[in-house]
């Protein structure tokens, strides 16, 4: 009968996160604390680290690649229109 402690605890864990899941609150609350704590890993380490590299480039990646989607979508605008005139 050694499996039966464990398997209640497995169950009893399965409850508890649900029960917090299903409140919303906790998950809310751990997400909250890993934010915090990404933010102030993020703040202690170097300007020049690779994380904080990649975080400073990810806005203008963003806005490079809805510049690019936009002329892609426009092209795609005109083409067909250019084989309807010849």
């Amino acid at each position: 009968m050694r499996p039966l402690p464990a398997v209640l605890a497995v169950i009893g864990v399965a409850i508890i996160g649900r029960q917090l899941l299903a409140r919303g609150d906790g998950a809310s609350r751990f997400a909250a604390m890993r934010r915090r704590m990404m933010e102030r890993m993020m703040e202690a380490m170097p300007d020049d680290s690779p994380p904080k590299l990649i975080t400073s480039i990810l806005p203008r990646l963003k806005e490079q690649n809805d510049e690019v989607l936009a002329l892609l979508r426009e092209q795609n605008e005109l083409l067909p229109n250019q084989g309807k005139k010849g």
